[in-house]
């Protein structure tokens, strides 16, 4: 949406209250980083301009990626 900015939010899949997570003025991507692994979560945006703000809107829920064993280095 033109002249809008935006606020990015997340939380653990099925539990309450959302976390701000960025406020991302103009900018239409992002990247979450610091989440655990391999744990489900709700991403939600709200839209701003000047005095009103929208509803949260667009949720996905989406779960992390396993991590990576470190190699192993005694061979």
């Amino acid at each position: 949406m033109v002249g809008h900015t935006y606020k990015v939010y997340h939380k653990l899949s099925g539990s309450s209250g959302w976390t701000e997570t960025a406020d991302l003025g103009y900018v239409a991507t992002y990247t979450q980083t610091g989440l655990a692994a391999n744990t489900a979560y709700d991403f939600s945006m709200t839209a701003h301009k000047e005095n009103s703000i929208s509803a949260k809107h667009y949720q996905i829920t989406d779960t992390t990626l396993m991590t990576v064993p470190t190699a192993p280095t005694d061979l």
